[in-house]
């Protein structure tokens, strides 16, 4: 995902940001709560392959 997409995701409530010590703290990855219906944007969000 863009820069863009990581940022507007992490708007998104019910989040964790996940970050990496060894990249300064970094923030790597978004952690999302279940929910029966996810944001429109969500299907649009590329998977890590």
């Amino acid at each position: 995902m863009t820069d863009e997409e990581f940022a507007r995701a992490k708007e998104t409530e019910g989040r964790v940001v996940v970050t990496e010590s060894a990249l300064g703290g970094e923030e790597v990855a978004l952690a999302f709560r279940p929910r029966s219906e996810y944001p429109k944007a969500f299907r649009f969000f590329k998977l890590y392959q």
